[in-house]
């Protein structure tokens, strides 16, 4: 089973795919424009007060502060 968790909370090399994103934490809009969306699969590349993550081609850097909002399911087997 998949664990549910914050996105702040993946090491570097796990993989997610979002869940659910908190309007009054996050710009919901923003980060969907940019595809960062619920169904989005997520790739953490560099965990810490600014992360970096894919999604798809791109490349985004959250403040921790938003990626506490930002709820996740872990993908079973994904590098941690």
């Amino acid at each position: 089973m998949d664990e549910i968790t914050s996105l702040d909370r993946l090491t570097g090399g796990e993989t997610a795919i979002v869940e659910d994103i908190c309007s009054e934490c996050v710009d919901g809009c923003r980060l969907a424009a940019m595809g960062l969306a619920p169904g989005a699969m997520i790739r953490m590349l560099m965990p810490g007060r600014t992360c970096a993550v894919q999604v798809g081609q791109c490349r985004l850097m959250l403040r921790s502060k938003d990626a506490t909002g930002i709820r996740v399911s872990r993908l079973a087997g994904s590098a941690a």
